[in-house]
């Protein structure tokens, strides 16, 4: 006790990019407030933080708080160090974003380096021919070397687009990083038309389960001026809710490219096979027989995404962005595999069928020796009476659960 008041052992932690790299065991006067001190040695680079308060109680942990977050460790080279700011961040595809440059020489004098801003193929946005400039505590060349003055921190503005991609913006002062900015580009939400044809969805069963199974064709139009070299399909596809079924999202197997070059104006064309084996309850309709699905139509709809050399978008001979996302829907009409469904549910019966069949021969014997008592000769009719008493009583519970199960009379 202090002051009274209990006091509560406490840990907090902290990870770096999800290790965790220090920790310490520490107490707290309940009611106060106490801070604590926790180290790494930093590295240059964007990096994320946990850090997570634990209640220690007869040796076990109890999370207590919670915090995260992110943090960026400028690079420090012969006391230069620089700092990235995007703006905005995510940007709309097509779109420029303003670069704001921090660079600080912390020595006592000036200094001069080639200064880049690349992003992750390489690709150098900024200085240009056209970078030249002079502002307070820096001087940027046209050749592309900035200087900046002896204790001093130049502050940068630059304009870097159109972006038409998620990309890394990467400072680099004589070829060393410097500092990195993770830059998020937003793709038109548009959804192009696309049509399809698909089979009936069969509808049958195997151990126990429902099994649907239907493939589809689907057709999409290039609308560009450019040739797509498709590189893969992304589908989605979905089995919409009716007063017959339930909402479902069924698996597929990987589609088969029936195109792989679509010319500009051209169709382009792909197969999806939906095959799912679901429990019943997750396929039928509250309150619906199996027997009422045979002809049922089901809107079945595939969203997909076509990729043109490993991207979602296309830029057009003008410039312009397209998006490359696309929906069909199709309504499709069930069939039913009476057979399947039928061995689907005997296993419900079987032992029943087999004590019938166990019954009767009982009945016929006991009913031989039963007649063979009260009226020589007549056993064997009076068996068979017997094992046709029980069989009917068998085949009744039979007809029952077929009924309950497949809405057969």
């Amino acid at each position: 006790m202090e002051h009274g008041k209990p006091v509560f052992p406490v840990e907090p932690d902290l990870s770096i990019d999800s290790p965790e790299v220090d920790s310490m065991s520490a107490s707290i006067v309940e009611g106060s407030e106490k801070s604590f001190t926790l180290h790494w040695i930093g590295e240059a680079g964007a990096h994320s933080y946990e850090v997570k308060l634990y209640n220690v109680d007869d040796g076990q942990e109890y999370q207590e708080d919670y915090a995260s977050g992110s943090i960026e460790v400028s690079y420090v080279l012969y006391g230069m160090s620089a700092w990235l700011n995007v703006a905005p961040n995510p940007v709309k595809a097509g779109n420029n974003v303003t670069v704001i440059i921090t660079v600080k020489n912390s020595k006592d004098y000036a200094q001069t380096w080639p200064v880049e801003l690349v992003d992750n193929t390489g690709n150098v946005w900024w200085p240009n021919s056209d970078s030249s400039d002079h502002g307070l505590n820096y001087t940027l060349s046209s050749d592309g070397y900035l200087t900046v003055n002896a204790d001093s921190t130049a502050r940068i503005t630059a304009t870097i687009g159109p972006l038409l991609q998620n990309t890394t913006l990467t400072l680099k002062l004589g070829g060393h990083w410097m500092a990195s900015s993770y830059v998020k580009v937003q793709q038109p939400a548009t959804t192009q038309a696309a049509s399809m044809g698909c089979s009936n969805l069969e509808l049958s069963a195997k151990k126990g389960n429902l099994v649907l199974d239907t493939t589809c064709t689907v057709y999409f139009t290039n609308p560009t001026d450019v040739q797509w070299n498709i590189t893969g399909i992304i589908p989605y596809p979905h089995i919409l809710k009716t007063e017959y079924t339930e909402d479902l999202t069924p698996e597929f197997t990987p589609p088969t490219m029936l195109t792989k070059t679509v010319p500009a104006g051209g169709v382009g064309e792909f197969k999806l096979n939906l095959h799912d084996v679901l429990p019943e309850n997750n396929v039928i309709g509250t309150g619906i027989e199996l027997n009422e699905l045979s002809g049922v139509i089901v809107p079945v709809k595939v969203n997909f995404t076509v990729l043109v050399n490993g991207k979602t978008y296309v830029v057009d001979s003008q410039g312009k962005i397209w998006s490359l996302e696309y929906g069909a829907t199709r309504y499709v009409r069930i069939t039913v595999n009476t057979e399947t469904l039928y061995e689907h549910i005997t296993s419900d019966i079987t032992i029943g069928i087999a004590g019938a069949i166990v019954g009767a021969k009982a009945g016929e014997e006991i009913g031989a020796m039963v007649g063979t008592v009260i009226e020589p000769g007549a056993g064997t009719v009076a068996g068979a009476a017997t094992g046709e008493i029980i069989g009917g009583i068998v085949g009744f519970i039979g007809s029952v659960i077929v009924h309950e199960k497949l809405g057969w009379p």
